[in-house]
């Protein structure tokens, strides 16, 4: 059985006067890929925050490994997690190797070079994520799914043992989408390398994710697997809209979760089939 890497009790955090995450908890192993789900505004990203020991809460604990997060410095919490956010910004015209290299900045002292060691760490970070090729690249030549390969190969070079990830495949097409969480799902079954994952796609996120966390107006709705989670009652009141009807049957190919959204009846109709307040 795999050990507790991650455990959230009862955490709460707000800006000003809004709460933005109520009283959440719950726990992540070892070598565990979670979806975090929910609409805009949910606290998903957030949360992610949090874990990643950028924002403080005011309430509840986190803790990685055994130890509150917020207890280790921030070189010792970056040597266990890694980020990747949802857009990063690099100052200088770097190469995909370069800029995997930043990876190990956590696992260097001051002004200590990076050694062949290093050097090595960074080559097998290239060869997991597929951009061996790419590594003398100049990062803004890449397209978006190139970049977030080298992102996350970035993040492998700091050899975590958590993974968090915002939005990984937004701004993505659809081949790029599935390659992604494809390649999250190779590195968390060959690396036993633990991720959380903020996503929106939820009929993409299913065939990936075995356990997801739904969230809802900066609550804990749902947690557990699949089927647990994604359904149309959890949905409909997390995603509660006049606009659209959502409807979660099984997918005829995988049978997981899949989900459907409509329009709802824009306009009401009488009985004879007349627009009402059609003019004739």
């Amino acid at each position: 059985m795999n050990k507790k890497l991650l455990e959230v009790q009862e955490i709460r955090f707000r800006y000003n006067s809004a709460f933005a995450l109520k009283d959440l908890s719950f726990e992540l192993t070892a070598g565990e890929m979670i979806a975090i789900i929910g609409p805009n505004g949910s606290g998903k990203s957030t949360l992610l925050k949090c874990v990643s020991g950028l924002f403080q809460p005011e309430q509840g604990n986190i803790t990685l490994a055994g130890k509150n997060i917020f207890d280790y410095t921030a070189r010792e919490r970056a040597r266990r997690v890694a980020v990747v956010p949802q857009e990063t910004a690099l100052a200088f015209d770097l190469t995909v190797a370069e800029a995997v290299l930043m990876g190990r900045q956590p696992h260097l002292k001051p002004f200590q070079r990076e050694t062949p060691a290093d050097v090595a760490k960074v080559e097998a970070a290239l060869e997991q994520t597929g951009i061996r090729s790419l590594s003398q690249r100049s990062v803004p030549t890449l397209s978006g799914g190139e970049r977030q390969r080298m992102l996350i190969a970035r993040a492998l070079a700091q050899e975590p043992q958590l993974l968090i990830l915002d939005e990984p495949t937004s701004q993505l097409d659809i081949t790029y989408q599935g390659e992604i969480l494809g390649l999250l799902q190779r590195l968390n079954s060959h690396c036993q390398v633990a991720a959380l994952v903020a996503i929106h796609d939820l009929n993409l996120a299913v065939q990936y994710f075995d356990r997801f966390i739904l969230l809802a107006q900066g609550r804990i709705l749902a947690q557990g697997r699949a089927a647990e989670v994604v359904t149309d009652e959890n949905l409909r009141q997390a995603y509660a809209s006049r606009a659209v009807e959502i409807i979660v049957n099984r997918h005829p190919v995988h049978q997981r979760p899949f989900v459907t959204v409509y329009p709802k009846q824009q306009q009401a109709f009488e009985p004879s089939g007349r627009k009402k307040g059609a003019v004739e």
